[in-house]
């Protein structure tokens, strides 16, 4: 047998894989996963024996487990990276000064860092200026009250596709191009007012993970409630 080394345009055949083998018994001791995911076949037709079967189901348990892991690798690379966003934009609300500089800086940070389409924020009370940024507009909670009730006092996000109604009341214009809805109710102590960001597609759902929406909407509700005196909440 020839000790050349083998290329491209001179493929391992069956016998040198075989004499290989034979020479070194202990091949599969440190490489199990290989020995794993080989099949064998004998002669005795449909019959297999209780270890064969053994086998089978221990290989079929060793794929789900990989791919199980695999997903949780993914999850945990995506959670990483979205802990770090929003790591950074919690810094720069609290760096902000007043209210102005907190929802230019909210809504620069979701448009660019995260890639959101459709951003409302309806802040509960009166002010001199009721509209202040595109989707950010002051309403008196009693108004709030007609159209969302159901969100002034919930302390859970809720996600899924909104009535055509709350849809309008919250992104007026742009109500006809959202699909699915995150509404993120604002309240520290009291209601402050409600976030609510839009998809034009099926993105935002009932089994949702809402962690780190939670973690923002109470993030904004104090500093808003803190960030300028010139308005009152209802």
């Amino acid at each position: 047998m020839s000790n050349n080394p083998v290329t491209k345009d001179c493929p391992v055949s069956a016998e040198q894989v075989a004499d290989y083998l034979n020479r070194h018994r202990d091949f599969f001791a440190d490489r199990p996963s290989l020995l794993a995911d080989m099949h064998l076949t004998h002669d005795s037709g449909d019959a297999i024996s209780l270890v064969e079967r053994q086998v089978a189901i221990l290989r079929e348990r060793t794929v789900d487990m990989r791919q199980r892991m695999s997903r949780l690798l993914d999850n945990a690379r995506y959670n990483d990276a979205l802990f770090k966003k929003i790591k950074q934009l919690v810094l720069k609300l609290l760096d902000a000064k007043g209210l102005s500089d907190t929802i230019n800086t909210l809504l620069h940070s979701f448009h660019s860092d995260f890639g959101i389409q459709y951003i409302a924020l309806l802040i509960y009370g009166e002010h001199t200026q009721k509209i202040i940024a595109d989707g950010v507009r002051f309403v008196p909670l009693n108004e709030v009250r007609e159209h969302l009730d159901t969100y002034i006092n919930n302390n859970n996000v809720v996600c899924g596709q909104l009535s055509a109604g709350e849809q309008k009341f919250i992104f007026a214009g742009q109500a006809p191009s959202i699909h699915s809805t995150a509404v993120i109710p604002l309240k520290h102590h009291t209601p402050v007012g409600l976030l609510a960001i839009g998809s034009d597609t099926n993105y935002f759902h009932s089994g949702m993970d809402t962690l780190f929406l939670r973690y923002i909407g109470d993030i904004l509700a104090c500093l808003l409630q803190n960030a300028d005196a010139s308005f009152s909440i209802n």
